[in-house]
């Protein structure tokens, strides 16, 4: 069974007045450019525009929050790299808005159980790009931290599986490296489509601030609570087909008849990936990082959001470089 809090990845925005030269391209967003970017906001007037900078980041957490209707975002801690740290994100929050966005795995133990699992692909890798092995490493991280954290991961099982087939091509891989792949891949294949579920999409022309507004009325919204709690049991197969119909109806009244809702949210549908037996995925997991065990659950898998980020420039999606144990920057 799954929790109603989802597992995003960690993101940056980067907003429009941020010279072009700075910007970078997909998979081409480096720790260097980051640093330019930084150096900008923290010149005068620094705290307005770094305000303003972060600000935007926090909105693309609560449109997640809002679309999948989950009480809690949780993040995996980042006080290490080139940007603020957590608790300076959070200080920019509502004290109401405090709890509803966690950052999580802070001493890195579970990102270090996972990095050293991964330690024997890195080794004998040929493969000189090191975004395809991170985005393995990473999305892994998450499925870890959403049953670690009884909840829903924003990955995609099938890019998982593709990058997976195309590290495994490599000559140069060692049979323990192959080994440790195959046992990855298959906690993936155990997820099975679900199908699409109704959901909530925030409208890309809703505003750069739209949900940040209006967060204390949605939040305290009883059909947001309602379907919050019908989501929790999306692990569970049979019930998909009953929670799918209750949702429509909570969905459907939403869009229809809240003020904060007029502008804001449409009604959508989400493709939704679980376990074909929840024993046996978080089995398959606990076995990989004993860390898991006792206090862990099914994770239910929801795909990348699209246009999740409404009006804004761009997002720096920051995953770690399991070849050096760092962060790298990939610009969306």
């Amino acid at each position: 069974m799954s929790a109603n809090h989802c597992i995003c990845p960690v993101t940056i925005v980067i907003q429009e007045g941020i010279p072009s030269h700075v910007r970078g391209t997909r998979f081409g967003f480096t720790s260097k450019h980051l640093k330019a970017c930084l150096q900008l906001v923290r010149e005068e007037p620094a705290n307005t525009t770094a305000r303003g900078f972060l600000a935007s980041s926090i909105e693309t957490y609560l449109r997640r929050l809002v679309s999948h209707c989950a009480l809690k975002v949780h993040v995996p801690a980042f006080a290490d790299c080139a940007w603020q740290s957590p608790a300076e994100i959070k200080r920019l929050l509502a004290p109401s808005l405090r709890s509803h966005l966690v950052f999580v795995d802070n001493r890195k133990a579970l990102w270090q159980a996972v990095w050293e699992f991964f330690s024997p692909v890195t080794e004998t890798v040929s493969d000189t790009n090191p975004n395809v092995l991170s985005q393995l490493a990473w999305a892994f991280y998450l499925l870890v931290l959403a049953a670690r954290y009884h909840g829903e991961a924003v990955i995609s099982a099938k890019d998982f599986l593709r990058y997976a087939a195309r590290v495994d091509r490599d000559a140069s891989l060692s049979s323990e490296a192959r080994a440790r792949l195959a046992r990855m891949c298959g906690v993936f294949r155990l997820f099975e489509p679900h199908g699409t579920v109704p959901s909530l999409r925030v409208r890309a022309d809703a505003g750069p601030n739209a949900v940040t507004e209006r967060i204390d009325e949605i939040l305290e919204d009883a059909y947001l609570l309602d379907a919050s709690s019908l989501r929790r049991f999306f692990g569970i197969r049979q019930n998909v087909a009953s929670l799918k119909k209750d949702l429509r109806m909570l969905f459907s009244t939403v869009c229809r008849s809240r003020v904060w809702a007029k502008g804001l949210v449409d009604l959508s549908s989400t493709p939704l990936l679980g376990g074909d037996s929840a024993k046996r995925v978080l089995e398959s997991l606990v076995q990989i990082i004993p860390a898991l065990e006792p206090q862990s659950s099914q994770p239910v898998l929801i795909p990348m959001d699209i246009n999740i980020h409404g009006c804004v420039e761009g997002t720096v999606r920051m995953v770690r470089d399991v070849s050096r144990n760092e962060w790298l920057y990939g610009f969306e």
